[in-house]
Formats: structure tokens, C-alpha cells, sequence
């Protein structure tokens, strides 16, 4: 016990010692970039951007997804339960789940 006691404590006074040592300088101040979801500076980030109607997204594969499925193209879903008609599957079953709660989760395809 009292060597894991000598332990802890040389181990705190390490910790303590780099914290006391620490300049606050060499960080940039917190509100001068805006901070995203996930971390990343806006600043940071390079955005990839749809030649055809100027949409930007983080990753290269969303992009893909939206030149493949929904830039100029129509709605490919449609929600069963109402006239809600949407681009992507995912977010007919978001509708579902906030919109009508309780009932099954599935899609209608248009295609």
C-alpha cells in the first residue's frame, strides 16, 4: 500500500508540475474560429462543392451521394403514411419516427 501511495503521489506532482507549467498562450482563443459538430474548425475543413448547384459538403463520398441521387433529380421516397415524398431513405424514416409515432418504419419507392 505504501508503495502505491508513493506512486500516486510522484505521479500527481508530474501532472501538477506540467499544469503549472502550461501557457494558456499557445492556444488559439476558443471563440476566434466557430467550432463544428465533430471538433473541426470551419476553418479547417476543405469543402467539397457541386458544380451544379454550388451544395458543399465535408466528405468527397457525400457529394457523390448527392450528384448521384438528388441534385436535379426528383424525390425517390415517399413516406405511407402521408403525402411526404424525400431524396434519401434514411430521411423518410426519420419523418416517420418524429411524425408518426407508433407506426412501422418503412418506404415507399417511386422508382
Amino acid at each position: 500500500m505504501i508503495k502505491l501511495e508513493t506512486s500516486l503521489e510522484s505521479m500527481c506532482s508530474v501532472v501538477m508540475e506540467e499544469y503549472e507549467n502550461f501557457s494558456y498562450e499557445e492556444e488559439k482563443p476558443l471563440n476566434s474560429t466557430r467550432r463544428r459538430r465533430g471538433g473541426h474548425l470551419q476553418g479547417d475543413i476543405e469543402r467539397h462543392t457541386c458544380s451544379r448547384c454550388s451544395k458543399s459538403y465535408i466528405h468527397a463520398w457525400h457529394l457523390k451521394r448527392h450528384t448521384k441521387f438528388e441534385c436535379g433529380q426528383e424525390p425517390r421516397v415517399q413516406c405511407p403514411y402521408c403525402s411526404a415524398k424525400m431524396k434519401q431513405r434514411g430521411h423518410v424514416y426519420r419523418h416517420i419516427r418524429q411524425c408518426h409515432r407508433g407506426q412501422n418504419v418503412y418506404v415507399i419507392d417511386l422508382n
